[in-house]
């Protein structure tokens, strides 16, 4: 029996300063992903009650008070879906770019950005401060990470998230447009998803701001950095995407060795054994079984194992 989650890119254009505004949108988007797709859990771009770049709007006093207001107003709507949105977080002195995770009127948790871009249009580090901590959620029974734009770009996030039990990884963007902009993005989602071994979901902001062009183009990959769903430029849309996690039958066979972690990836689907990696292709009959490390090497020479697990996994695969 497979158990899956329905997440929804919200690729919208939000007004740098409109806090008020840029609330209307997450929770009329929040809404609608509810209602047309029955999502559990709702992307927003980085930053997503300011707007992206705030720049010196963020020296305002004025504006922890708007922020925690508008908090609240998302709260009060008491929605049964997942949000997940942008906002600067102050604690104390510092300030952080961070992401809120909300459902109901419950603050699920907490993400704050470690990677903080200073260079060409980006000047971050002149109002936040970095964070270092991963913050992994147990939704709908999948293990789901966060990180901000620029944490993709560097290898230690989405590691540190998958070291901490990740099964699905979910990043907010406000990724300007240049030329070949969207081929670099899908190579290093597709590096990302490799050297993770997560899926990812890339929601991207759409829109303008002074001299900076959002281009969207949101996408998802699989844990092998295939793009499974691109959504397309310069144009704001919900973009769902359903990601299943499989339960394997331990009971079918005793000498089954217990599974550690699993995910499904259309169009292939994959499953990690203690010292094992199973992939199997929807499109043919053959399950491919690899050990893992030496020592499952040396102890499988004969093979058996491997032929093994591939008879179970047939008869596995297709009760899935």
């Amino acid at each position: 029996m497979a158990g899956q989650i329905t997440v929804v890119m919200a690729q919208v254009n939000l007004m740098v300063g409109d806090i008020d505004g840029n609330t209307d949108i997450v929770l009329q988007n929040a809404k609608q992903a509810m209602g047309d797709y029955g999502a559990h859990i709702i992307v927003f771009p980085e930053l997503t009650l300011t707007g992206y770049p705030p720049e010196d709007l963020l020296l305002r006093p004025s504006l922890e008070v708007r922020i925690d207001k508008a908090l609240q107003r998302i709260k009060a709507a008491n929605l049964d879906i997942v949000m997940v949105l942008g906002f600067p977080d102050r604690e104390g002195e510092q300030l952080f770019n961070a992401a809120t995770v909300i459902k109901g009127s419950n603050c699920l948790g907490k993400y704050r950005k470690q990677c903080l871009p200073n260079y060409q249009v980006f000047d971050e580090r002149r109002y936040f401060v970095a964070g270092n901590s991963p913050c992994v959620l147990d939704i709908e029974g999948v293990k789901v990470a966060f990180t901000i734009c620029e944490d993709l770009w560097e290898d230690g996030p989405a590691l540190q998230a998958r070291n901490s039990g990740a099964q699905l990884l979910i990043n907010l963007n406000a990724s300007p447009y240049h030329m070949n902009k969207m081929v670099e993005r899908k190579e290093m989602l597709r590096k990302r998803s490799e050297a993770a071994k997560l899926p990812i979901i890339y929601a991207n902001l759409v829109g303008g701001q002074d001299e900076l062009v959002f281009d969207g183009g949101s996408m998802a990959t699989d844990a092998n950095g295939n793009c499974q769903l691109l959504a397309p430029s310069f144009v704001e849309g919900l973009y769902p995407v359903v990601v299943e996690l499989p339960e394997f039958d331990k009971a079918q066979d005793e000498r089954t060795k217990p599974v550690q972690w699993r995910q499904v990836c259309a169009p292939v689907r994959l499953i990690f054994l203690e010292g094992w990696c199973v992939g199997i292709s929807p499109q043919s009959d053959l399950a491919l079984v690899e050990p893992v490390n030496e020592t499952e090497r040396e102890q499988d020479s004969g093979g058996r194992w491997r032929q093994e697990v591939n008879r179970q996994l047939q008869d596995t695969y297709a009760a899935l």
